[in-house]
């Protein structure tokens, strides 16, 4: 069901990213991440070594093991009366977006007149 929205009308956005565990970040992360923990060396060699794989970095051996997290853009919209819209993935993009646009550039072109 695809809800349609006045951005005029809404009070309060707020955006961020989450993964599939329900972990949320103001900013996606940089590097890449398992269960929303940071690799902090993602080049180093992984330990116990595997046979099968003897030079697998840590990255690559969570890549090889579907651990990786995908993180995906979330905005939630809030209207009167505690009424919040949510949205995920390109459509989240495009709406913050949008309501950048009109909250940013409408306060710009007060203070220029």
């Amino acid at each position: 069901m695809s809800t349609i929205i006045d951005i005029k009308k809404a009070y309060y956005a707020s955006h961020w990213y989450e993964n599939e565990h329900g972990h949320r970040c103001k900013n996606k992360p940089a590097v890449p991440t398992v269960c929303g923990s940071l690799i902090q060396s993602p080049h180093e060699y992984s330990y116990p070594p595997n046979h099968d794989f003897p030079l697998e970095t840590i990255e690559e051996k969570a890549k090889r093991l579907g651990m990786i997290d995908t993180w995906m853009p979330v905005v939630e919209f809030t209207f009167g009366s505690r009424q919040i819209v949510t949205y995920k993935g390109k459509k989240a993009i495009t709406l913050w977006l949008a309501w950048n646009k009109r909250v940013f550039n409408s306060s710009k072109a007060k203070k220029k007149e």
